[in-house]
């Protein structure tokens, strides 16, 4: 049976792809999910034989609810061209050639096992890896979408395709990570080429205005979903109160990628609490503070470890090679505690002995480490009409993220917070170095008052003691 649809340009575009891996990004209602369906037709006819494919989400009841009612919604001119079988389990299109697909979710050992031992699929297609929100779907991991593009090409005699159609995701998500900032051509594996389409806001001429204004209306207050489901854009997803309210990135980010400058004094920044980070930075002429590089080793790590692998090596580069004047360490000041295994180490002594410089710890309280680094956001520390802080918008994602949002305080049902300090993630990490970095740099302005405090004692000590010699030699 020769089928004909019509499809928008970039719909177009991606279902005709001869690429490994395409992967399809848009808004509610831009037609991603007829699009999939399409690819898998027009990649039968360019095999040129019946191929079998597979189609994978988080569960298989969530296929039911999502990829059926659209797969009978596309054929409803055709009923005859599709047929579905074992409790939707199964589907044969009666195309020219036929595709047969296998439908099922990977929320059990069994199911993932299917994926990992087969050899059988010529297309592979992801629906929805990225959840739409934490109790609606798990989404799928970055293993499924590793599995799959190893899978989709062991067939032999024909050309493998993995398909992958999505709504934009929080930029946590590993697919940001793998289909946004992994780049598309990997000369070393030129066989295996990605690309990613984005489906412009408004391109389905057929979505009606109704859907378009309920997105907007509903997630209006929302702007994470807002960018994801409406402008089709990835986004850090709010999950509760925001510990930098005051960062905006039009200001605090610098227009345009830079290298460190050559001569001025560079800071590394620390945290090594579960996942060790390291904040790379420098201060300049006048007293601003850029940050270039964020490091940072999620799980159980330790602080060698991230020295070893990330740090030194972005030291040892030509981005940094050589550009500093002179360096100071500041951290955490846990950092300075022994290893209950070894009375002889801390994370302190570790980077101590290794660039052979001091280690400053920062604050002993959150309060006091919050402190300082609100003071460096001050309106009012804005230094010869510059910001006192900025990030390179390539080297410090990962603090941007964080001071973005996704460095939180946790929140109740009812959004206030549940507790006063922020909870423990990746984003925590990156923040905590960031912040004892600030306090150390920018002394808080409880600590600079009660320094000033100490002088204008000290005066007036010295004061009376002038009077009494006075007195005494008159």
């Amino acid at each position: 049976m020769d089928l004909k649809f019509d499809f928008s340009p970039t719909i177009s575009d991606f279902i005709n792809s001869t690429k490994v891996i395409t992967i399809l990004i848009a808004p509610l209602g831009e037609g991603k999910t007829f699009g999939c369906i399409g690819a898998m037709i027009a990649h039968a006819k360019r095999c040129g034989v019946p191929i079998r494919c597979a189609i994978v989400r988080d569960t298989l009841e969530n296929i039911k609810l999502s990829i059926v009612p659209s797969i009978q919604e596309f054929f409803q001119e055709v009923p005859q061209a599709y047929r579905f079988k074992n409790e939707f389990k199964e589907l044969t299109i009666f195309s020219t050639p036929r595709v047969d697909v296998d439908l099922f979710g990977i929320d059990d050992p069994a199911s993932l096992g299917k994926l990992q031992g087969s050899s059988a699929y010529t297309l592979i297609w992801l629906n929805e890896p990225a959840p739409i929100a934490d109790k609606c779907n798990a989404g799928l991991s970055v293993d499924v979408y590793r599995n799959a593009v190893i899978r989709a090409v062991r067939h032999t005699g024909t050309p493998g395709r993995l398909i992958v159609d999505m709504n934009p995701a929080d930029e946590s998500h590993w697919t940001y990570q793998e289909f946004i900032l992994e780049p598309d051509y990997d000369p070393e594996f030129p066989l295996i080429q990605k690309q990613v389409w984005h489906v412009p806001y408004g391109e389905n001429a057929k979505l009606k205005q109704e859907s378009r204004q309920a997105a907007m209306k509903m997630y209006a207050n929302s702007p994470a979903e807002y960018a994801r489901y409406v402008k089709g854009e990835f986004a850090v997803i709010y999950r509760g109160e925001k510990v930098t309210p005051y960062y905006k990135r039009d200001i605090h980010l610098l227009p345009y990628p830079a290298d460190p400058v050559k001569g001025l004094e560079s800071v590394r920044l620390w945290d090594s609490w579960g996942s060790p980070a390291c904040v790379l930075g420098q201060v300049t002429m006048i007293g601003r503070l850029i940050i270039y590089n964020c490091c940072l080793i999620e799980g159980n790590s330790d602080i060698r470890t991230l020295i070893s692998t990330q740090v030194d090596p972005l030291l040892n580069s030509p981005r940094w090679r050589g550009k500093a004047r002179s360096w100071r360490d500041i951290g955490d000041f846990t950092m300075a505690m022994r290893d209950q295994s070894n009375v002889e180490e801390s994370a302190k002594l570790v980077i101590q002995r290794h660039f052979k410089n001091r280690f400053e710890p920062g604050p002993s309280t959150w309060k006091m480490v919050k402190q300082g680094m609100d003071g460096m956001f001050e309106t009012h520390g804005l230094i010869q009409g510059l910001p006192s802080i900025q990030l390179d918008p390539g080297g410090a994602k990962l603090l941007d993220r964080a001071l973005n949002g996704a460095w939180h305080y946790p929140v109740d049902n009812a959004g206030n917070r549940s507790r006063e300090k922020p909870k423990k993630d990746s984003a925590s990490h990156i923040g905590d170095a960031f912040a004892n970095g600030c306090a150390v740099l920018r002394p808080s302005a409880r600590k600079l008052d009660v320094a000033a405090a100490r002088q204008q004692a000290m005066k007036v000590k010295k004061r009376a003691q002038s009077y009494a010699v006075g007195g005494a030699n008159g």
